[in-house]
C-alpha cells in the first residue's frame, strides 16, 4: 500500500476502510517507520505511521488503547469516557507494558540485561554506563533533574520503548539528599523524630511512579528499575527469623515498588555446593554452573525466603538465563503473544 492510498482509506469512513494492524505493521515497516512493528503495542504503530502522514488518531482523544483486534479494523468512532455502562466491563487478559525491577550484586550484568530491553533509553542516577552502547540522559545529580527526565519522555516526540532507571537505590539517595536540603538542621534522615525522616521519601517515590504511570499509560512505555542487593534480616512470626536477599531500598519504598512491580527479578551466579574432604575435616565447596553457552548467571523471578522476587506472568518460568535477548522476547510473548 502506498501512503497516499493509505491516506485514502483512513480518510474513506469511520472504520478507516478497513485498515488492519497488519496492514499499519507491514506500512510502517515498507516505509521505514519501525524496524520490527509486530513487536509492539498496536497503539504505539499507528500513531507513527498516522504522526508520518499528517492523519489524526482518534484513540489519543479518549485513551482508547487497543480498540481493534490485529485484523479487525480500527474504528474511529469516538466515545464519551464519562458514559458509564455495562459495557464497560474488561474481560480477558489485557497487555500493559511491563514494569520490571532487576536487583542483584554489583557486576552481575543487570545493565547489560536491561539495555536489551525494546528501544531503551536510561536514566543514570549512578556512573557506570560508559561501556555500554546504549542511548541515556546525562547523569543525574538531583532528584528534580529525574522527574525532568521523566517528563521530557512524557512529552516530547520520540521513539523509546522502555525507560530503565540506573539505579533506583541511587535514585533513593537523591531523594534523601532533596529532604535534607530543606531541613538544614539535619545531616541525616534518622535526625528526624519517629522515623518521620523516611517517611518523607514516600511522597517524593510516589511522584517519580506516578510519572512512570503516565508514560506507560500514556506513551505505552515499559519500565525497568535497576537495584543493587542488600542481606536483611526477616523477623517471622510463626517462626525463626532468617536473612533475605532483597533491594537495597529502605524499609517503606521497598515495599512500595515491591508491589507496584509487574516482576522482580534476583541476578545471580547459579551454583551447586559439594562436600570435600579436607584432612579429617568436612568442609562445602560452592561451584559455579553453567549451562550448555557457558553462562552460569542466572534470572530468578520467584520468591524464596531467601531471595526477594516475583512474577505476576503465568508464561515466565521461575529461572531463566541472565541474557537479555531471550529474556525479553519471553517477556513479550507473554504479554502480547507470538508474532506470525
Amino acid at each position: 500500500m502506498t501512503e497516499q492510498e493509505f491516506i485514502n482509506r483512513w480518510n474513506s469512513d469511520d472504520e478507516g476502510g478497513g485498515i488492519t494492524f497488519d496492514d499499519v505493521a507491514d506500512c510502517a515497516q515498507k516505509w521505514g517507520l519501525i524496524q520490527r512493528p509486530r513487536t509492539r503495542p498496536m497503539e504505539s504503530v499507528l500513531t507513527r505511521v498516522l504522526d508520518h502522514l499528517g492523519l489524526e488518531n482518534p484513540h489519543e482523544k479518549d485513551n482508547v488503547g487497543d480498540d481493534c483486534k490485529n485484523n479487525e479494523p480500527f474504528n474511529n468512532n469516538e466515545r464519551n469516557p464519562n458514559t458509564m455502562t455495562l459495557s464497560s466491563i474488561i474481560k480477558g487478559i489485557q497487555p500493559e507494558p511491563f514494569r520490571l525491577l532487576i536487583h542483584g550484586i554489583e557486576g552481575i550484568g543487570k545493565s547489560t540485561l536491561s539495555a536489551q530491553a525494546p528501544d531503551p533509553v536510561f536514566i543514570q542516577t549512578e556512573d557506570g554506563l560508559a561501556q555500554i552502547d546504549v542511548p541515556k540522559f546525562p547523569l543525574a545529580e538531583s532528584f528534580d533533574t529525574v522527574t525532568g527526565y521523566l517528563n521530557a519522555l512524557l512529552n516530547e516526540k520520540h521513539d523509546y520503548q522502555t525507560v530503565v532507571i540506573d539505579s533506583i537505590d541511587w535514585l533513593e539517595k537523591l531523594a534523601v539528599r532533596k529532604v535534607l536540603e530543606k531541613h538544614r538542621d539535619k545531616t541525616t534522615l534518622a535526625e528526624f523524630d519517629y522515623g518521620r525522616g523516611y517517611a518523607m521519601l514516600i511522597p517524593l517515590f510516589e511522584t517519580i511512579i506516578g510519572l512512570l504511570n503516565r508514560l506507560r499509560r500514556e506513551r505505552t512505555m515499559n519500565v525497568v528499575l535497576i537495584a543493587h542487593t542488600k542481606m536483611e534480616k526477616v523477623e517471622d512470626p510463626s517462626g525463626a527469623s532468617y536473612d533475605q536477599y532483597a533491594p537495597r531500598l529502605d524499609k517503606r519504598i521497598n515495599g512500595l515498588l515491591r508491589e507496584w512491580s509487574d516482576a522482580i527479578g534476583f541476578a545471580t551466579v547459579e551454583i551447586s555446593r559439594t562436600t570435600e574432604k579436607d584432612g579429617f575435616k568436612q568442609r562445602v565447596v560452592a561451584k559455579a554452573v553453567k549451562d550448555n553457552t557457558g553462562n552460569d548467571r542466572v534470572l530468578i523471578l520467584e520468591s524464596t525466603p531467601a531471595i526477594v522476587a516475583k512474577s505476576r506472568y503465568a508464561g515466565l518460568p521461575a529461572k531463566m538465563p541472565l541474557d537479555g535477548e531471550s529474556f525479553f522476547t519471553r517477556l513479550w510473548e507473554t504479554i502480547y503473544g507470538k508474532q506470525q
